[in-house]
């Protein structure tokens, strides 16, 4: 693989909201022209992929890329959310407890939703390989997001910045690159 090769693309209808699977379209709603699922604080999601196999392993880790846009019933522009994305591999032949393995390895980031109302926002997220749990070219993994809210990964007060995003931005779609 190369730097900057897409991995995969995913729609809001393949996430698994941690509080359970989707049923419909109950989770996922309209923002705008366009379809999102929203995440309120401490609100976050799964999906699972498999790193593709081409006998080159990852240059250096994976972009994680979300498209959000404002909450179109509570907009908050210029609002902050807090972010966690893990990215847990599921390894043939062994077992893998994905609950308690979310924060071991989270990566943290801040976006700021932009003033102009309805306008896109795009978050980069780089995971490094050293907090990929040995993930490589095969393997499937689970990626875990999270709205951090004002909490880190250990639940502890965050210390960066607070989530002042009130209401519950709508997360369009993610894309994993190598890095």
């Amino acid at each position: 693989m190369a730097s900057g090769d897409l991995l995969t693309h995913v729609r809001p209808a393949e996430f698994t909201p941690d509080n359970g699977p989707q049923t419909g379209f109950s989770r996922i709603r309209p923002a705008g022209a366009l379809v999102g699922l929203p995440l309120g604080k401490e609100d976050g999601l799964s999906f699972l992929f498999q790193i593709p196999v081409n006998g080159t392993p990852l240059s250096t880790g994976l972009t994680v890329e979300l498209t959000w846009v404002d909450d179109p019933i509570n907009p908050q522009a210029g609002g902050v959310i807090n972010l966690g994305v893990e990215i847990i591999p599921i390894t043939s032949g062994t077992t893998t407890d994905v609950d308690p393995a979310y924060g071991t390895n989270e990566v943290q980031a801040t976006a700021t939703i932009p003033a102009t109302a309805a306008a896109f926002l795009s978050t980069s997220v780089a995971v490094a390989n050293a907090k990929l749990s040995s993930a490589a070219a095969g393997n499937f993994v689970l990626v875990h997001i999270r709205r951090a809210g004002v909490y880190n990964a250990t639940g502890a007060a965050a210390s960066a910045s607070s989530d002042t995003h009130a209401g519950r931005p709508y997360l369009l779609g993610v894309v994993v690159k190598d890095t």
